[in-house]
């Protein structure tokens, strides 16, 4: 069945690419066999649709082709059936063509090759690609071809196609066959990234907007004081560029005291030691307030120093509230914050820029909160003074605009020595490690707040069992990592119950909502990174399986009593905390937390799930729900719920629905005292 309604576009970057090329648009989808693909600089069409290879050469820049196995192949290269092929060419047209189309060639080959594994396989069996899920056999020998690092990107794809199997017209495996796929699966032998335990990784992020709102507090001071200094500079040197000479003579450089000589008729400005200059701008104090520096005697590159320090601290804070990869976070424009608004969601804010670890992508999206623009705005002042002190003479593009400037510019400044300075290149300083940003910065956290506590190495080993205890034990200063800061805001996300509630309702207001509701959807309602998609979905497992592990302790217990209680466990009894993971991925046990403790229900429930006690409690006159599991660690806030629904029973007016559910609701909750009592 062929869809014209459908709005089809390529997003390939190229300049032979234009609204008016005759391969922008399919008239319809499926595209027709002859529809072209691949256009050359002359307006010749290189690939058709229908073609047994793609030539993406001309968009690579370098030889690259896509085969299909229905042609001729060389010797080794197993062939794809015409019929698969027709299904794989229609799964590339997609992810050329469709909603979320590949933005380089590079990406499309390598998605493609992701692929090619299913449908070799199915072709080798004599049966469609689409049959393949009726085969666990053929599923379980694929576990063993696919790579283990390509494998999460494998599933990701997989799932996609599935979810939007109705426009494209087909898919390869449903949602069982895919958990099968993801089950099966050895686990990463790989000693897993440490989970921040929730008071350091709290005090950490509260840390960094401290540090980035005082700089927002001085930035006109430190920005008066950056001209000042630069000025001073060209006035002395005759120009900027003379500044950054490597032959240029260091007894006239404007800070210091002037030299004994006579040789010197030009007009020279001398301000002595730099540490006047900051007193006179007001940032003396501080420059010195993280470093060990005398306030006596501070050295100009010590501004330097500091600005350095802003920037790095400003691509922490966003990489707490982003999930971004330290790398990917290191490549932000000035530009890079966007907004959308939403009917439900309200504002919401996003973070554009490159990334090519799981996928090749210039315009990937991560959604975020607004408290960002702290770090952006800190980030973006440092920048524009870096920008201000560029030589002529690099060679940085001059077509390029202020908006697309990093927010981690190369370090331009003449009193920096001009060895560590790129003049030649876009070049930047490479960044940092996390924990040498702290080194370097002694004052920046407290290492107090950031020893680990008895309570600190619990909450770590509850999420990390293998955690190397050499290194983390009690008594140490936690070694902060980049991607720590990734994993431990995918948990978090979860809302694993480790994390207080207030710190992330406001730590991670919009983040948590926006990407719950995103991946609660199933939908592309934002156009998210694949890595970030990865990481949710790999610590939402993970993060499951923690808390079944937890329903077997005493907390916990059933409204039928201990024997229903090992009824709803036994699928699950025996199996270690690191794989109950795999269990959840299975469906072999399902949890939902519930204000009353969880649901174990597998699937919807019909009754209102995790927002509704009546059913859970038994409120409704019937017995309570079977699928419940009351947790003994909440009588206190059952108690607290109990009391704020008596308050509304005495302002409610009987006889209303209102009253009704009141009533109730108190019935299930005295029910649920009853039995954790």
């Amino acid at each position: 069945m062929r869809n014209s309604s459908l709005k089809l576009s390529l997003c390939i970057d190229s300049p032979l690419i234009s609204r008016e090329s005759l391969n922008f648009s399919p008239p319809e989808w499926p595209p027709n066999r002859s529809t072209p693909v691949v256009i050359g600089h002359k307006g010749e069409i290189i690939s058709r649709f229908n073609d047994h290879f793609w030539d993406l050469s001309i968009w690579a820049g370098k030889s690259m082709k896509i085969n299909f196995g229905d042609g001729p192949q060389r010797k080794g290269c197993p062939p794809i059936s015409t019929d698969n092929a027709d299904t794989l060419r229609l799964f590339a047209g997609w992810m050329l063509w469709g909603p979320r189309g590949v933005r380089s060639p590079g990406t499309l080959s390598s998605k493609i090759k992701l692929l090619r594994p299913f449908f070799i396989i199915s072709s080798r069996e004599n049966i469609r690609v689409e049959a393949l899920g009726r085969h666990p056999k053929l599923i379980d020998e694929l576990c063993i071809q696919l790579k283990p690092k390509s494998l999460p990107e494998t599933i990701r794809m997989l799932t996609a196609l599935y979810e939007q199997r109705k426009q494209i017209g087909g898919y390869i495996l449903g949602p069982e066959e895919i958990k099968r796929l993801t089950a099966i699966r050895k686990e990463d032998s790989r000693r897993q990234t440490p989970y921040i335990p929730p008071r350091i990784w709290k005090y950490q992020l509260n840390r960094l907007r401290e540090v980035l709102e005082e700089y927002i507090e001085f930035k006109d001071k430190i920005e008066q004081c950056h001209e000042f200094c630069l000025d001073a500079y060209i006035k002395n040197y005759g120009s900027i560029d003379s500044a950054y000479s490597p032959s240029r003579n260091y007894d006239i450089a404007p800070f210091g005291d002037p030299p004994n000589t006579a040789e010197h008729t030009r007009l020279l400005e001398f301000h002595g030691s730099f540490h006047n200059t900051a007193a006179r701008f007001g940032i003396d104090n501080l420059l010195c307030k993280y470093r060990k520096i005398s306030e006596s005697s501070i050295p100009i590159y010590a501004l330097s120093q500091y600005m350095r320090m802003i920037t790095e601290a400003g691509c922490a804070y966003i990489i707490n509230l982003s999930l971004m990869r330290i790398e990917e976070a290191w490549r932000l424009k000035l530009n890079c914050l966007k907004t959308e608004s939403d009917s439900t969601l309200g504002t919401i804010y996003m973070l554009e820029a490159p990334t090519t670890k799981t996928i090749d992508d210039n315009r990937a999206v991560w959604v975020t909160s607004s408290e960002v623009s702290v770090a952006i705005d800190a980030m973006a002042s440092i920048a524009a003074m870096r920008k201000s002190a560029m030589p002529s003479f690099s060679n940085i593009q001059p077509r390029r605009s202020h908006h697309d400037f990093y927010l981690a510019p190369p370090v331009w400044a003449p009193w920096v020595s001009v060895g560590r300075i790129s003049l030649q290149s876009e070049k930047r300083q490479a960044y940092t490690s996390y924990r040498r940003l702290v080194e370097e910065n002694p004052r920046l956290f407290d290492a107090k707040e950031l020893t680990i506590t008895e309570e600190d190495l619990y909450f770590a080993l509850r999420l990390n069992p293998d955690l190397d205890t050499k290194l983390f034990k009690v008594g140490s200063v936690w070694p902060l990592a980049w991607h720590q800061l990734r994993r431990t805001g995918t948990v978090n996300m979860q809302a694993s119950g480790i994390v207080s509630e207030a710190s992330l309702q406001y730590q991670l207001k919009h983040l948590s909502r926006a990407m719950t509701m995103y991946y609660g959807r199933g939908s592309a309602y934002v156009n998210l990174d694949e890595g970030t998609r990865t990481e949710y979905l790999k610590a939402m497992f993970e993060v499951q399986g923690k808390k079944i592990d937890k329903l077997f302790n005493d907390s916990f217990v059933s409204p039928y009593g201990a024997q229903r209680k090992a009824e709803i466990l036994r699928p699950v009894n025996g199996i270690t905390a690191n794989k109950l993971s795999t269990a959840a991925k299975e469906g072999r046990v399902s949890w939902r937390e519930t204000l009353l403790g969880g649901c174990t229900k597998r699937g919807p429930c019909e009754y209102g799930g995790i927002d509704n006690i009546i059913r859970c409690g038994g409120g409704d006159g019937k017995s309570p729900c079977a699928d419940a599991l009351y947790d003994r660690d909440k009588k206190q806030r059952v108690i607290k719920l109990s009391n704020v629904i008596s308050e509304r029973l005495r302002h409610a007016t009987e006889g209303t629905p209102h009253y009704a559910s009141l009533i109730a609701q108190r019935s299930a909750v005295q029910k649920v005292l009853n039995v954790i009592s």
